[in-house]
């Protein structure tokens, strides 16, 4: 049976679902599509610990702690940044995406003496870098499945990103430079704390008009960003709307977005 075509993706936005990350953009043909990656497995470090460690007990004393994560342990030697010190030996323990990380980081604190390190990466950044990714690059899945129209599944160990090397600005191949035309503009507002917590912030979303007022362009004429045309309306005397009244009472900054085709 013939192998389906690689997926080349232009990566737009990823989130985690249970055990599967999503990651959604557009493909080569410039078309919205949707790719479910399973298999990816995130990981930590504990240590340093001494060479002559057991990873396979300590494996079999985390699996009894935390039955649900299906916890691996391996040895693995590490330097640190700059390789100010020598090479050290930890303990990588990795997990079900869908497993909360923070259970298992306490379990290794009850069950040895060594420190967790690298326990504090969020799951979806840990994913970008393992993959070699970032918001706007693309990426190329190999023996994917399509499960409905233009969306897709494949395994992790089949997804290879294509993200320029921060420090030369190159890329594998001069086609992964390219940004497609994209029609949709899509407007997120976070906190100047730049968590995305809601409670963080409390003061409502301003109206779209607001959020757009001091953008290149006058009041009343279109402004064009991101391959969308905005429409900024005429500004009036009579009071918003009930329903703009709502959208600005019930919004906080942290979890706003607002997209215009």
């Amino acid at each position: 049976m013939a192998q389906p075509p690689p997926l080349e993706l232009f990566l737009i936005t990823l989130s985690q679902s249970q055990d599967e990350i999503i990651l959604e953009g557009v493909d080569a043909d410039r078309r919205p599509a949707r790719l479910a990656v399973s298999g990816f497995r995130p990981h930590f470090y504990v240590g340093p610990v001494a060479d002559d460690a057991d990873a396979t007990s300590r494996q079999a004393d985390l699996g009894r702690a935390a039955p649900a994560h299906a916890a691996s342990v391996t040895k693995v030697t590490r330097t640190f940044l700059c390789g100010i010190r020598e090479p050290r030996t930890y303990l990588r323990v990795a997990h079900r995406c869908g497993a909360a990380q923070s259970t298992l980081v306490r379990k290794c604190e009850q069950l040895w003496a060594e420190p967790p390190c690298e326990d504090g990466v969020p799951l979806l950044r840990r994913f970008l870098v393992e993959t070699h990714l970032s918001g706007g690059a693309w990426l190329v899945a190999k023996n994917v499945e399509e499960t409905g129209d233009r969306r897709y599944r494949c395994a992790h160990a089949d997804v290879a990103g294509h993200a320029p090397d921060p420090l030369r600005q190159t890329f594998a191949a001069p086609r992964f430079a390219s940004i497609p035309d994209l029609k949709v503009l899509a407007l997120r507002v976070e906190p100047a704390s730049a968590r995305d917590d809601a409670s963080v912030v409390q003061r409502p979303l301003p109206s779209i008009e607001k959020l757009l007022d001091g953008v290149e362009g006058e009041p009343g004429r279109p402004t064009h960003a991101g391959g969308a045309t905005l429409t900024r309306p005429q500004t009036t005397k009579s009071p918003p709307s009930r329903s703009r009244r709502a959208t600005a009472s019930t919004c906080s900054p942290s979890a706003a977005a607002a997209k215009m085709y």
